[in-house]
């Protein structure tokens, strides 16, 4: 594993497809690495949003720590907190 080594939450692939299902467009970014968010979704009410998704419990890496203070991302922990990223974008609420 190297320095950089990517990896994905366990609960990354039920999120995505949940976002997907509610008609989101979601590209995984999970290999990009060095603090750059996991997912970008696309809806036509949000636009564009870059997603961090963590696991309930998870925490940020000191590099995604420092690339969220330069950027705005939303961090999702559950398939109901995507849900309600996409609803609330959907009403223009500010998350």
């Amino acid at each position: 594993m190297t320095l950089w080594a990517k990896r994905t939450d366990g609960n990354h692939a039920e999120i995505r497809q949940a976002m997907r299902d509610a008609g989101a467009e979601v590209e995984d970014l999970s290999g990009s690495g060095k603090g750059m968010p996991d997912t970008l979704v696309w809806t036509p009410h949000t636009g564009l949003m870059l997603v961090e998704i963590k696991m309930p419990k998870g925490t940020l890496t000191a590099h995604q720590v420092r690339f969220h203070a330069r950027f705005p991302v939303h961090i999702v922990r559950s398939v109901d907190d995507a849900m309600r990223l996409i609803q609330q974008s959907s009403n223009h609420e500010t998350t």
